[in-house]
């Protein structure tokens, strides 16, 4: 399970872009993984003196990309509708902590891999897949889908899933499970701990 989380997060973290409002969401995320992967490269060095620095990297160029209020609603499944309005913000806020925690440590630690996009009809309407492929250097491809949806004219990345196994369902049934145990109060206090420890 650790490499698959591994995986989700390095597909995640190709989705970064400087790419225009008007572009489609294949295009939004060909561009950004060619950036990200041109990026992460040419840094390589300058991280491994200073691995911090991987956090700023996440926190400005890659999570501004992503919806974070739907994300967050679904990892909270029926929890979300028992939440405060404070409490749902909390959990945005330790979750895109969590997130961004958990995508500098995955980023360390990349290898040249690719990343192809598999011919494919365009994909249409404002909640589309786009499908792409991580090239390891050995074994079989790794099938990447990213979720995405039209909010207020841009493409925002709410769920990723690798060899079917979605971002989101992964960490709804671990939040779930906390919220059943401690409570929503204590589930948030779990995650803040986690996130100080990381």
């Amino acid at each position: 399970m650790k490499q698959l989380i591994g995986v989700v997060i390095l597909a995640m973290s190709l989705v970064l872009t400087t790419a225009h409002a008007t572009d489609g969401p294949r295009e939004v995320v060909e561009q950004a993984s060619r950036e990200m992967l041109s990026a992460l490269q040419a840094n390589q060095a300058a991280l491994a003196q200073n691995p911090e620095q991987i956090y700023d990297l996440v926190q400005s160029i890659l999570l501004p990309h992503f919806d974070f209020r739907r994300m967050s609603q679904w990892v909270m499944g029926q929890h979300w509708r028992q939440a405060s309005a404070a409490q749902r913000e909390e959990f945005i806020d330790r979750f895109r902590t969590l997130l961004v925690n958990t995508y500098g440590k995955a980023l360390l630690d990349y290898s040249s891999e690719t990343v192809v996009f598999p011919d494919a009809p365009p994909p249409s309407g404002n909640d589309v897949t786009v499908r792409s492929e991580v090239q390891q250097r050995t074994g079989a491809p790794i099938p990447i889908n990213y979720r995405l949806h039209n909010r207020d004219g841009n493409w925002k990345v709410y769920d990723v899933s690798v060899e079917g196994v979605s971002l989101v369902t992964n960490y709804r049934s671990q939040i779930d499970s906390l919220v059943r145990q401690e409570g929503i109060d204590g589930m948030l206090r779990k995650l803040n701990a986690d996130n100080l420890e990381s």
